[in-house]
């Protein structure tokens, strides 16, 4: 054999074991990296036995339809039964698996508010679509957390209340720094939509403020039906804010309603805005 084939073949042995060793370096690499991009890009999936999240956003939207016409005609909760029965048929979905899953997404809040963001968004863009007026909370939905007017919700902008505890109530404190000034007004504002089975729409929003002089004031409004609704209070006396507080509640007779009777309050487009007092500013500027 030739030297220079000897020398050839040496040189290839080498390359090979450079080829190993770098084979063997980048290997768990490239597999930690794999595993790590299809943990990020994949979140957990609802379990088979319940409704995925698309299914129920579509059952629930058809619910609102429902709770919608059942308020018009005659024939109170047996024509609230016959309507749900016709939207579960429609879906291919059983009762008892309709309540389990609700079950489930009652115990992953953020799954549900989820699936109740897309039902809002699909009724305001149906509302759009046929002329309706647009809430008037929508105004303040590009609203920054700076300047003369500032949102300071510090939640999910959709929340689902339940019959069942603790999920039939939200509560809310913020804490005043610098960017509130004295004479600042505050609302407090929400798209609520009731499905109840059976029982009574009852549901209340409440807001509290405390002042800088330990002095508080409060505004309560009673939810008795599907629609917008919103509270002011007001630092007219530019004592300065220092806290503010608040609730949304969903009242039930737990007693006299089967845990399994679908009791939902529906809060969409939820807005606590900060507004300072211009008024005030032109006058100084004089």
């Amino acid at each position: 054999m030739q030297f220079s084939q000897v020398r050839s073949k040496k040189k290839q042995k080498k390359k090979m074991i450079i080829l190993n060793k770098n084979r063997n370096i980048f290997s768990p690499c490239l597999f930690l990296a794999l595993v790590l991009v299809s943990l990020v890009g994949c979140k957990p999936r609802v379990p088979s036995e319940f409704i995925d999240e698309k299914d129920m956003a579509k059952i629930l939207y058809d619910y609102h339809l429902v709770d919608a016409m059942s308020n018009e005609v005659a024939g109170g909760n047996k024509q609230w039964h016959e309507m749900q029965a016709s939207v579960l048929k429609k879906h291919g979905v059983t009762q008892a698996k309709f309540d389990t899953s609700m079950t489930y997404y009652f115990r992953h809040s953020d799954k549900l508010e989820e699936i109740y963001r897309k039902v809002a968004e699909r009724l305001s863009n149906e509302a759009e679509a046929q002329g309706l007026a647009v809430s008037d909370l929508n105004t303040f939905g590009a609203i920054s957390h700076s300047g003369d007017t500032a949102s300071i919700w510090e939640g999910s902008d959709a929340l689902v209340l339940a019959q069942n505890k603790p999920f039939n109530i939200h509560r809310f404190n913020i804490e005043c720094d610098s960017s509130f000034h004295k004479g600042d007004n505050i609302l407090f504002s929400m798209d609520a939509n009731f499905l109840v089975q059976e029982g009574t729409r009852d549901a209340a929003i409440g807001l509290n403020i405390e002042y800088e002089n330990d002095s508080t004031a409060s505004n309560i409004v009673r939810l008795y039906s599907s629609n917008n609704y919103s509270l002011k209070l007001d630092d007219n006396n530019h004592r300065g804010l220092r806290k503010v507080r608040g609730f949304i509640i969903l009242n039930n007779d737990m007693e006299s309603t089967p845990k399994t009777t679908l009791h939902l309050l529906m809060l969409s487009n939820i807005r606590l805005i900060r507004i300072h007092n211009t008024q005030e500013k032109e006058e100084v500027s004089e």
